[in-house]
């Protein structure tokens, strides 16, 4: 399992903490369906650029709580199959026990290395997730190695500057209690974004589309926002001082986004999503 410094690319940190099970993963894939303005059906918007008549294989790696599944159940053909992967077994077991038609295969591997035959698979997703790769070239040769000739690549990421509002309140917390933070480490989207992305892309793939999708998480009161970044912390957790209790953190961060819904009426997270689609030659 590959150790990294990085928490958001350290296998073991992902696989045994972060994403042991699908329980914080849940808490923001909840709050992005309930608090998204304009209200949109994310998977159905990503898996919608595509015409899926001929698609017999699919490929879903880094599958997470497996919310791709009933979108391509309602895109694919009757005949057709939906592989869906991740590396953290404690995931896979929570997505089996929700209802999933039978020509969904769970498989638990990596995504540099999967069981897969050559050149298979017609479609892979790889959404939201290549950021947390330690080796994203090895992964990019391994979904080329997988897909047919004229297959397709959907990698779903967000811009860099998605969603900083997070952490901008976090440091904004530390400096009301007197420890300020010099900076928190850029998103980890930064390793595949939405403009660092098609880097990564280009040397095995081609015809590289990219299509944005603009929102707004809308929060009428605090608790939420206390969710979503409570449901972040241990990505950052070594990053901040350790004088200073998570939980008076906390406290300082439902002050302040009560202020601001005081004198806004709300509190906004602007956010910027978006896909990449790639075809092998």
């Amino acid at each position: 399992m590959t150790k990294s410094d990085n928490p958001t690319t350290d296998e073991e940190y992902l696989t045994k903490q972060q994403y042991a099970s699908e329980d914080q993963l849940s808490v923001r894939i909840r709050t992005h369906e309930l608090y998204t303005k304009p209200k949109t059906d994310f998977p159905d918007w990503v898996l919608g650029h595509l015409d899926w008549q001929d698609t017999k294989i699919v490929l879903d790696i880094g599958c997470g709580a497996g919310i791709y599944i009933p979108s391509l159940q309602k895109h694919l053909p009757p005949q057709s199959m939906i592989i869906s992967a991740d590396i953290s077994l404690g995931m896979l077991r929570d997505v089996a026990k929700k209802p999933i038609a039978a020509n969904a295969n769970l498989i638990n591997s990596r995504a540099r290395q999967s069981p897969i035959p050559d050149g298979i698979c017609d479609v892979v997703l790889a959404n939201h997730m290549l950021y947390h790769v330690p080796d994203i070239p090895a992964v990019m040769s391994e979904i080329q190695r997988v897909l047919r000739p004229g297959g397709v690549l959907i990698a779903a990421t967000n811009a860099e500057s998605s969603m900083t509002t997070f952490l901008d309140e976090i440091q904004a917390a530390y400096q009301a209690l007197g420890m300020p933070i010099k900076s928190l480490p850029t998103p980890f989207r930064k390793n595949f974004s939405l403009e660092s992305g098609g880097e990564f892309i280009t040397p095995y793939l081609e015809g590289i589309e990219v299509h944005r999708l603009e929102s707004t998480l809308v929060f009428p009161e605090p608790k939420p926002v206390l969710d979503y970044i409570q449901s972040m912390h241990m990505f950052y957790e070594s990053y901040l001082p350790l004088q200073v209790a998570w939980t008076a953190i906390l406290e300082q961060l439902e002050k302040q986004i009560k202020k601001v819904i005081k004198n806004d009426g709300d509190y906004r997270v602007s956010k910027t999503s978006g896909i990449f689609i790639a075809y092998k030659g």
